[in-house]
């Protein structure tokens, strides 16, 4: 084989295995609870045989317009999870962030021009945006978006190189496919707004002689023309394929611009000072603006031109952009991470060694590669468990098992971060009082009904009883929680105290409540648990020592869990029954391996005098 065949082997190589790191990332079990809600729309469509325009998903607002932007998805969803489960939607993720760091890769080859000396640092770029997006890689309608932008900047990397002339009008075709997918093709609509005004931005300042004007007509044309096909053909397909039409592209903006959502669901709140939670995210944000700013200076001399000052005003304005908005919202970390990636491949591309250097570059690019795949393999692991399925720790599956089993009434308040499990497992039968689906609901309600009832406000008895709710169905609070409440009582507290109320199941996941009539007609499996509070893991009365204990251990044979073995321990510790603590404590961690409480629970009973 000659050498520019061996050449091309390698990189076509090169080109196949990279992103099976990303797509080993993404191989994790679900967690999330919007894939839920997501298999349920695609069961809705095919059983209504038309796309919903109302929220046909909830009981409490079945009339509210649902501004529906992402049905193709679901439907697929849907059809993948009845024919192979889980594990399908779970291979259907992996083969779409392969895909989409496969154009990636390709993005960045082109951009650096094939250059052999620059590969190790396309190589940590690459690395970078796979362990800064891996916290993002979830069964959800957005991948496709983020798909459709990788493609997006393989064109405008193409765009970059004469006579590639195919390349504007496959940008304008991803900007339309993408927008009937999902609302996150606005972001490539971004990127097409940044490549036109750039370009006119720097025609104007060749026209008054601020910069030489050798800008070529047919490139200005196309940088032109290239974005606003996009956003007309994007309209076009979403407005046929949606009644909402331009309304759904919009729909990002409408909730980045609500504080209250950026106050109470993470996805929108700033990316977190803490280096440690998002550390691929932080290196590859420092890393790109590091690179940009010695690209500029090393080219300074160069800018004389409108040619060349269009592609860098258009690298800065995207790099500014995206860069406001992975601060301002995490959930744009994968889009961000796509992109920087992008732009920091030509700036490491005017910094690379001479010529000597490439006999470097295998074993800089395999300890690049390695060092930061197996760092990205730690972090995502370290939170996620790898394989396919369920995530139990996230997943209430007993609870859901003990609902249906007991058939316990129908219209049920639960946790909006269940929502989407809930449906998942009963829709149509049950539907939902309110889950994660923004769009589907009215702002008035999520924060003067649902929010209002979730922290316990005046009045939330009354709204439960005018929407016929018998059952709740709570995650235990979190510590954002409370500290958001100031240690004022929640649903969850209120409701153990009332009379009106009974709890009735508990697990190491949450609670479900009964409304107290309701379990008198019927439910052979509720029994009263009044006798312990398992949110504040506190006992009602600690006087009644044998009553608290004969209910503690009830729960723990009949529905064991670390957090019953831990509450029933400490009490046995406390009342001076050491030996049995440590035996039960044993059991439990057999039982329930690598649970934190119980572990440091452990190790202090251990570290005890008395013990």
């Amino acid at each position: 084989m000659s050498r520019t065949g061996q050449t091309r082997f390698l990189e076509v190589l090169a080109a196949a295995l990279l992103p099976l790191v990303p797509a080993l990332l993404a191989c994790f079990r679900i967690t999330d609870g919007d894939t839920g809600f997501h298999v349920a729309t695609g069961r809705a469509i095919e059983m209504l045989g038309e796309v919903p325009t109302t929220n046909v998903l909830s009981f409490a607002q079945p009339d509210q317009p649902w501004v529906l932007h992402q049905w193709i998805p679901a439907l697929l969803f849907y059809k993948l999870d009845a024919l192979a489960g889980p594990a399908g939607l779970i291979a259907l993720k992996c083969s779409v962030v392969y895909l989409t760091f496969l154009f990636l890769w390709l993005a960045i080859r082109d951009r650096q021009g094939y250059a052999p000396a620059a590969r190790p640092a396309a190589l940590l770029l690459f690395g970078l945006a796979a362990g800064a997006a891996a916290s993002r890689f979830l069964v959800r309608p957005f991948l496709f978006s983020d798909l459709g932008l990788a493609i997006l900047l393989l064109c405008v990397a193409r765009m970059e190189r004469p006579g590639k002339g195919w390349a504007p009008w496959a940008a304008v075709l991803v900007c339309g496919v993408t927008a009937t997918l999902h609302a996150g093709a606005v972001y490539l609509l971004l990127v097409t707004a940044a490549l036109a005004a750039a370009h006119g931005i720097a025609w104007l300042a060749g026209r008054r002689g601020i910069v030489l004007p050798d800008m070529p007509p047919a490139r200005f044309r196309t940088a032109l023309a290239a974005p606003a096909g996009a956003l007309v053909l994007a309209v076009a397909a979403v407005s046929v394929e949606s009644p909402w039409g331009l309304k759904a592209l919009l729909l990002p903006f409408q909730f980045s611009a609500n504080e209250y959502y950026h106050q109470h669901l993470a996805e929108f709140r700033p990316l977190p000072l803490d280096l440690a939670l998002y550390p691929f995210a932080w290196a590859l944000l420092l890393a790109t603006w590091a690179l940009a700013i010695a690209a500029l200076r090393a080219e300074r001399k160069s800018l004389s031109g409108a040619s060349a000052a269009a592609q860098r005003l258009f690298e800065l304005l995207l790099l500014a952009g995206f860069t406001w908005l992975v601060l301002k919202h995490q959930r744009i970390v994968f889009d961000a991470a796509l992109v920087l990636a992008f732009l920091a491949a030509r700036f490491s591309l005017l910094l690379h060694g001479p010529a000597a250097s490439h006999r470097w570059f295998a074993p800089t690019a395999l300890f690049a590669s390695v060092a930061v795949g197996a760092a990205a393999l730690v972090v995502q692991f370290s939170a996620a468990q790898p394989g396919v399925g369920l995530d139990e720790r996230f997943y209430p599956k007993r609870i859901f098992r003990f609902v249906a089993e007991q058939d316990l009434p129908e219209h049920a308040y639960v946790s909006d971060a269940w929502g989407g499990h809930w449906l998942w497992e009963f829709y149509p039968r049950r539907r939902v009082f309110y889950d994660n689906r923004l769009e589907a609901y009215s702002f008035d309600f999520y924060r003067n009904v649902y929010q209002s009832i979730r922290y316990g406000e005046p009045g939330w008895q009354e709204k439960l009883d005018s929407h016929g709710i018998n059952t709740l169905v709570l995650r235990y609070s979190t510590p954002g929680e409370r500290e958001f409440q100031k240690g004022a009582p929640n649903i969850r507290d209120l409701a153990f105290a009332s009379d009106r109320w009974r709890l009735v199941f508990w697990d190491d996941l949450g609670m479900v409540f009964v409304r107290t009539p309701a379990t008198d007609r019927g439910c052979a499996g509720c029994r009263t648990l009044d006798r312990f509070n398992p949110d504040t893991m506190q006992a009602v009365d600690t006087a009644l020592v044998r009553d608290v204990e004969e209910e503690l251990r009830n729960v723990w044979q009949q529905i064991p869990s670390a957090r019953s073995c831990l509450a029933l321990s400490s009490l046995l510790y406390r009342a001076g029954r050491s030996e049995e603590a440590g035996a039960l404590l044993a059991a439990g961690l057999r039982q329930f391996p690598g649970v934190p409480f119980l572990e440091d629970f452990a190790l202090r009973l251990a570290a005890s005098p008395v013990f």
